[in-house]
């Protein structure tokens, strides 16, 4: 009978220390789990956000890159003749930009000044990405 008590005893001990050891290992291992969760969800915002930057074309990037340059606003004439493209393809993409929030169009005044284009606070993020500028 002493024998078994010695024995019992011996085990309650060790289940005193497996129950210290594993709240010590608790301790770890809770901020552990915070620190993967939290790197997860970093992890699916950075996702989502690059399902939502559209991939522009070429030209609708030396677009962005002209207009990141500090061009003062030109028109779609000036755009065209930079880009040595025809005033209609340029203004499809420019429209692709507007769509986007990636440029803005300026209203001329009459027939007297042309409507002008500029970057959005989205395209100048947009060209800062992208090495632009």
């Amino acid at each position: 009978m002493l024998r078994l008590d010695r024995q019992f005893e011996e085990l309650e001990a060790k289940v005193k220390i497996l129950e210290t050891e594993n709240q010590a290992l608790q301790a770890q291992v809770n901020p552990l789990k915070r620190e993967v969760e939290r790197l997860k969800q970093q992890q699916e915002r950075e996702t989502a956000k690059r399902a939502q930057t559209p991939t522009f074309n070429e030209e609708a990037k030396a677009i962005v890159q002209f207009l990141a340059q500090g061009h003062q606003r030109p028109t779609l004439q000036e755009l065209a003749s930079q880009m040595n493209a025809h005033p209609t393809r340029v203004e499809h993409f420019l429209n692709e930009l507007c769509r986007t929030g990636h440029a803005q169009y300026h209203e001329g005044i009459g027939g007297l000044v042309p409507p002008t284009y500029s970057l959005s606070p989205l395209g100048q993020a947009y060209a800062v990405e992208h090495g632009f500028v």
